[in-house]
This record gives structure tokens, sequence and C-alpha cells, in this order.
């Protein structure tokens, strides 16, 4: 009976570390950050400039290669993107964007007009190449 026991217990945390180890690799190749990354480099150098997109792609086989970024690296490709968009809109746009998505992420009401000139924000940024 002990055995039996034993055996179960043994099999549960075999169980229990594969999940942790498939939910940390999850983690660590982000289909997001990837893609993120991809879009970065696919831009013209008026938007990203070409010693960023040599870190970028740096960060983009340290993903592949399933090792997870650190906080600084996270933070870089998030100044990166801010970066780009802020080109692409100019600051006027950019400041009002970032607001739009600040409210539209908080409890406070999001009326349809803000939600509209957050879809013309965001279709000028798809546009804008």
């Amino acid at each position: 009976m002990k055995s039996k026991n034993t055996v179960l217990c043994i099999m549960a945390i075999i169980l229990f570390i594969n999940f942790l180890t498939f939910e940390a690799n999850a983690l660590i190749l982000s289909p997001e950050e990837i893609e993120r990354i991809e879009m970065l480099l696919k831009e013209n150098d008026a938007y990203v400039h070409d010693e960023d997109k040599k870190v970028l792609e740096g960060y983009k086989e340290k993903l592949l290669n399933y090792e997870i970024l650190n906080q600084e690296e996270k933070d870089y490709l998030r100044e990166c993107y801010l970066n780009m968009i802020r080109n692409k809109l100019g600051e006027e746009k950019f400041n009002e964007y970032c607001k739009l998505i600040e409210k539209r992420s908080s409890s406070v009401e999001f009326t349809q007009s803000e939600k509209f000139r957050l879809y013309e924000l965001e279709k000028e940024l798809r546009e804008s190449h």
C-alpha cells in the first residue's frame, strides 16, 4: 500500500513539474513578443534605427532559443515600440493615443467617440510605413 502511494505521489510530482516547465516555456517564447520584434525589424529607418534593429535581432534569437528576456531587455523592447509609435503619430497624437489606451484599460467609462478616435489612430499606425 505504501509503495502504491509513493508511486502515485512521484507521478503527481512529475506531472506538476512538467506542467510548470510547459508554463515557463510558454512565458519565455511569447508569440506576441516575437511578432512585435518582427514588426519593429520590418519598419524603415525613419522609425527604428539600425543599432536598435541589431539589438532587436539579438532579442529575437534569444526568444527563439527559449531564453528569457530580463526586465531591462523588456523595457528596451517596450521603449523601441513606443518610439516607433511616437515617430509615426507625432508627439501630440502619441500623447492622445497613450491617454486613450490608459483610459480603455482603466475602469473609467470609455465613450463611443473615444473608441472611434482610438480606432482612427490605430488605423493610422497600421497604414503608415
